[in-house]
């Protein structure tokens, strides 16, 4: 079984990766992505633009600013230093369109979405880790217990699975598959 620095450094060699969890490993993904710099966008609103990220989180920074000036308060963010961009399918909105085939233009506005994530961070130089659930299958094959669909798994160099405090490498670019990562030394931080 490999180590847990074996596993970031895969993470650092992936420009895209991809995090399978279950509602119960959900601790771990987030103790996971908290060892790395990462900025995680959180409640998109349906404007967001994935054209320029770090245009747009610099607008978020503005418009806390300009709430917090308005309402009297001083919870300030700054711009974040990043090496990680973390989305999670949780955070991103339903299109809005109902013409009856709401799943498939779910589909498209995620595809859509991850293929603009991967072209703008090769662009400007961070990475992303796109975190999605997983439903219980009865299959073992990653492509079929990622909610959302194929196009992480698509669009990713790595791709973990997280289940039973066990990391599963299910598509790596650079290196092997099917290895098997224990998190016991993320589990004692939760004790």
């Amino acid at each position: 079984m490999k180590s847990i620095e074996y596993l970031y450094g895969l993470v650092g060699q992936s420009n895209f990766t991809t995090i399978g969890y279950t509602f119960q490993d959900e601790k771990l993904k987030d103790e996971l992505i908290s060892r790395l710099p990462n900025f995680r966008l959180k409640e998109l609103s349906s404007s967001f633009s994935f054209n320029n990220i770090k245009q747009e989180i610099k607008q978020k920074v503005r418009e806390n600013r300009l709430d917090c000036l308005l309402d009297n308060t001083e919870e300030f963010i700054d711009i974040p230093n990043f090496d990680y961009l973390v989305v999670d399918l949780e955070d991103i909105p339903p299109s809005g369109k109902d013409d009856g085939d709401v799943s498939m233009h779910r589909y498209i506005q995620l595809r859509n979405l991850l293929e603009n994530l991967r072209s703008d961070s090769i662009k400007n130089d961070y990475k992303v880790i796109f975190t999605t659930p997983t439903y219980k299958t009865m299959t073992d094959d990653p492509m079929d217990q990622l909610k959302g669909g194929s196009s992480g798994m698509y669009m990713a160099d790595l791709v973990l699975m997280i289940k039973d405090g066990f990391a599963k490498i299910a598509k790596n670019r650079f290196g092997f598959n099917d290895e098997i990562i224990s998190l016991d030394e993320l589990k004692l931080l939760h004790l």
